[in-house]
Formats: C-alpha cells, sequence, structure tokens
C-alpha cells in the first residue's frame, strides 16, 4: 500500500484523475448493474410516495367536483392528467434501474468524460476562487485526507508492531555478567605497597596499604607515570579485598593465573657449546 501511495503521489494531478476515473469506470462495469438494482428502491419508494399524494390531493376535488358538477371538472382533470404524467415517468425510472437488461456503456462513458473534463480542466485555465474550480479543489482535498488517512493507519501499524515487539521482549530475561577482572597477588615489598588515589608517589594520596601475599584485581586499566628520581614505571589501577579502588605499582604485582604454571631451563653443556662454536 505505502508503495501505491508514493507512486501515486508521484504523478501529476491529470494522471491520477485518470486513473481514478479508469478504476471506478472498471468497478462499474462490474458491480454497476448491482448497484442499480439496489438503487431502484428509490424511484419505487417515490411512485408510493406519489400515489399517497394524488389521493390526498384527488380524493377532495373528485367529491367537489360530484357536488358542484362542472364548475370544477378542468381541475380534477388537470390534476389526473399531472399524476399519470408523473407516475408514467417514475415507473420508467424504476423499470430502468431494476431491469436486469445491458445499460448503455456510451453514455457511460461520455458521463466519465465529462466529470474528468470538470475536475481537471477548470484549474488549469480559471483561478482557484472561481466557482468552476469547485469539483477539482473537493477532488483534491478529498485526496490529500484519504492519502493522510492511509499514512496515519500504516503509522500506526509500525507503532503497534513495536511495541509488541517490546513488549514480548520484556518478558524475556537477560543475565547480566560483568567483565572478569584478572586477579593479582602482592609480592616483593619489605614494608606496605600503597592504593594511591592518583598515579605518582609524590602527589598521590594513600588510600590503603597492601601486604604480600594480598590478592588485588585489576579492572584492566594502565598508565605510565613517574616515581622516584623521574622514572616511570607502570601503574594499573586495582581494587582491594575492602573496595578500595585506586592506582598502584604493577612492579610488585603479579598475576595469580600462572602461579600454578611451571617453567623450565634447559643449560647447555660445555661440550655442546664447544660443537656449536666450531
Amino acid at each position: 500500500m505505502s508503495f501505491v501511495v508514493g507512486f501515486f503521489e508521484t504523478i501529476s494531478v491529470e494522471c491520477r484523475v485518470a486513473f481514478l476515473m479508469c478504476f471506478v469506470f472498471l468497478l462499474w462495469l462490474l458491480v454497476g448493474r448491482i448497484i442499480l438494482w439496489i438503487m431502484s428502491g428509490i424511484p419505487f419508494l417515490l411512485i408510493k410516495l406519489h400515489r399517497l399524494i394524488y389521493c390526498i390531493v384527488q380524493i377532495p376535488i373528485s367529491f367537489l367536483h360530484k357536488k358542484f358538477g362542472s364548475a370544477l371538472y378542468k381541475a380534477d382533470n388537470g390534476v389526473a392528467v399531472i399524476g399519470v404524467h408523473i407516475e408514467d415517468l417514475l415507473q420508467k425510472w424504476y423499470i430502468r434501474w431494476h431491469a436486469k437488461g445491458k445499460t448503455n456503456k456510451k453514455i457511460e462513458i461520455l458521463c466519465f468524460i465529462v466529470i474528468y473534463i470538470i475536475i481537471v480542466v477548470p484549474p488549469k485555465v480559471f483561478s482557484n476562487d472561481s466557482v468552476l474550480c469547485i469539483p477539482g479543489n473537493v477532488y483534491c482535498e478529498e485526496e490529500s485526507k484519504l492519502v493522510n488517512k492511509i499514512e496515519a493507519g500504516q503509522r500506526k501499524k509500525v507503532i503497534t508492531d513495536i511495541s509488541e515487539e517490546v513488549m514480548q521482549n520484556e518478558d524475556e530475561t537477560f543475565e547480566v555478567t560483568e567483565p572478569d577482572l584478572i586477579e593479582l597477588r602482592v609480592v616483593g615489598i619489605r614494608t606496605a605497597l600503597l592504593i594511591r588515589d592518583v598515579p605518582s608517589v609524590e602527589r598521590g594520596i594513600a588510600l590503603e596499604r597492601l601486604k604480600n601475599n594480598d590478592v588485588v584485581k585489576w579492572s584492566g586499566q594502565l598508565i605510565f607515570a613517574e616515581t622516584e628520581d623521574n622514572h616511570k614505571e607502570a601503574w594499573v589501577k586495582i581494587i582491594s579485598q575492602n573496595g578500595i579502588e585506586g592506582w598502584s605499582r604493577l612492579d610488585y604485582l603479579c598475576p595469580t593465573h600462572y602461579e600454578t604454571e611451571e617453567y623450565q631451563v634447559k643449560v647447555k653443556s660445555t661440550k655442546e657449546e664447544t660443537v656449536n662454536d666450531q
């Protein structure tokens, strides 16, 4: 539907009206007879209404005609003639719409052409304020309302689909896991390893003191900063077992992951070194 609406808006008004008239004409060829058969109820009801009105008018005139004689002959006869003429027209109207015969295609095509000209031509010739432009203006207004209604329905459908999807996702549970932190163990300290608020020996404020074999967790942040005598070392941001977070020197921290691994060092014999040197 969105493709049809988008294509419809790209073509000119003349082409849109032509497409619409062709569609309506084809639809009329398919169901026109059924529509006329249903609408034949209009002349049928008018016939009944006319007969009721004729009786209401004719009865007192006939009564006066009989009582006063020829003085009201012309009135009585005139009402009868008019009544018969109207009855004949309504009967023909009813029979034409109610009959199952073929319709006059030439007249129908001519009517559609006249309607097309009335809608398209006046806005090209006259100003929009002209009375002749009213059919074209009405068509454009109704077309805009229809397009806006279709687009609003599509937007509503999209919003409904998104809402349903969100509601379905709300029923699903997701397990959120925090990233694994690397455990580091304090080694090689004579006194204590300090956790500081900033990576600096001179400017950092001590937050906690660690001793050998204390285990901390590394958040993954690393920076090179000065220590003593303008010497630069690696500092890492760690979290102690007490929940204190700060910076400490990496030189005194060893990953616990590698503590259980064994490494073998092979030393070459003097004989092998002599052979290799040759």
